[in-house]
Formats: structure tokens, C-alpha cells, sequence
């Protein structure tokens, strides 16, 4: 099966009414149906837009991307 990987955009809004911009990633198939979406990863686009790229580049299997996901988050939000 042929996917690819996109980057998607969210608006969220806190409990006070505040917004702000979420980047997640789309798994895509040929004929343009989402297979897995994951929201919600990075507040930076240039950080979604780079893993997205790399997703696309090394061929991630759908199989592992919840992983790839996962250890993307903690590489943002624990230091090393």
C-alpha cells in the first residue's frame, strides 16, 4: 500500500478563550484517505515540517509510526 506523510494544523483554545496553532501528521493514502492522523505534536511548524519530511524520507511503516510519534514528544519535553 502506497501513504504518505503530511503535516496537519489545528486551532486549539483554552478555557480562557485563548488560541494557538498545533502541528500534527496525516498519514495519507494513494487515494487520498487518511489512515492514521496524530494532532497535537508540535507547537513549532518548522519542528513539523522537519519530521514530516523525515517520516517521508526514511519510508516510516505505518507500523511504527506511533512510535516514531512517541519518541518524538519525548525528545521534545524531557531533557537529555
Amino acid at each position: 500500500m502506497y501513504y504518505t506523510y503530511q503535516m496537519r494544523e489545528d486551532c486549539l483554545r483554552d478555557e480562557r478563550g485563548a488560541e494557538w496553532i498545533v502541528y500534527g501528521l496525516d498519514a495519507i493514502d494513494a487515494q487520498g484517505h487518511v489512515l492514521f492522523s496524530f494532532a497535537d505534536i508540535f507547537f513549532d511548524r518548522e519542528s513539523a515540517k522537519s519530521f514530516v519530511q523525515i517520516c517521508n524520507e526514511q519510508k516510516v511503516e505505518l507500523l511504527h509510526i506511533q512510535e516514531v510519534v512517541d519518541d518524538a514528544l519525548v525528545e521534545q519535553y524531557l531533557p537529555i
